[in-house]
């Protein structure tokens, strides 16, 4: 109950990282759709917080993927053009292995559709 309340109010990376470590197994259902609304709020709004997401998947390769696996059809096309375009155009030089896991999640995507 926990995990669902919190899944889509997280603010932070670092927020989204301490409930992953807490709640990885209940990432299902609604608690799922929690943790894809507020990565994709965190991506598409506070790009300039990416530096803080990189540092953590370097430290934790599993934490990426499952931002990555979060980055689906739940994003509003807004919250989809501006996160794919900041990895595009705005990505650090530190994060360049993640920014190509972001466009990569944004071409898997469109295959599928």
């Amino acid at each position: 109950m926990q995990a669902e309340t919190e899944a889509s109010t997280l603010k932070t990376w670092a927020s989204v990282f301490t409930s992953y470590q807490h709640y990885k197994q209940c990432d299902d259902g609604a608690i799922a759709e929690g943790y894809s609304d507020s990565i994709a709020d965190l991506l598409a709004a506070h790009w300039d917080q990416v530096g803080e997401l990189n540092k953590l998947a370097i430290a934790h390769p599993e934490f990426e993927g499952f931002v990555i696996r979060h980055l689906d059809d739940l994003m509003t096309p807004v919250q989809s053009t501006v996160i794919r375009t900041q990895a595009k155009s705005s990505c650090p030089a530190s994060a360049s292995k993640l920014c190509e896991a972001i466009e990569k999640q944004f071409s898997d995507l469109e295959r599928m559709r």
